[in-house]
């Protein structure tokens, strides 16, 4: 924990290497296509209906709305 770590700023190359390994390592060890195909499962389509829970949150969430927001 002594170790100070260098500020690289804005374009932090470190880091980039790291983000980019660790990607390229999850494409080479998984089912990429597959977790896709999961992910889309998970996405409800605009003609879905809403369920209760998330009709009830955006109900709510409507009185945070500016009222002006529309008109301009």
């Amino acid at each position: 924990m002594g170790e100070k770590q260098k500020n690289e700023g804005e374009g932090n190359k470190s880091a980039d290497r790291a983000y980019r390994k660790d990607t390229e390592d999850f494409i080479d060890s998984n089912d990429v296509e597959g977790k896709a195909r999961d992910a889309a499962k998970d996405v409800r389509s605009p003609n879905q209906p809403l369920s209760p829970e998330e009709q009830a949150g955006r109900d709510r969430a409507k009185e945070f709305e500016p009222k002006d927001s529309a008109k301009k």
